[in-house]
């Protein structure tokens, strides 16, 4: 028959990915990143188009620096949120994006104006 999977869990020891070039987690009603997304070294081009990730939660992508495609299009970046966890920022971006990056598509969330790490 088939198996109906309504959890994975992709960091833990028992799943093996580390090589994944691609993950597309969009339309998944995310609110934030699992801080070992940062361990899918190889991760080329991440979808999280259409999650609810709100400004300050995409620090976990900093550290992919094989990272050339990011689409966060359809999130709360921008939008005014009381920050309550102690290492959470209010800034839609981390102060640095990975160097690699070649292609990133913000559509569709609050900003009212170019973040600073896209422009340097």
């Amino acid at each position: 028959g088939r198996i109906r999977v309504t959890y994975l869990d992709f960091f833990s020891p028992k799943c093996r990915i580390k090589n994944l070039t691609t993950l597309d987690l969009s339309k998944n009603s995310l609110v934030r990143l699992n801080p070992k997304l940062a361990g899918l070294i190889n991760l080329k081009s991440l979808n999280l188009e259409r999650n609810k990730i709100p400004a300050g939660s995409l620090m976990p992508i900093v550290k992919l620096s094989k990272l050339q495609n990011l689409s966060v299009g359809g999130n709360l970046l921008g939008k005014h949120i009381v920050v309550t966890e102690a290492n959470a920022s209010s800034d839609p971006f981390p102060p640095e994006l990975p160097s690699s990056l070649k292609q990133l598509k913000v559509n569709d969330n609050f900003l009212s104006n170019v973040p600073r790490p896209i422009l340097s």
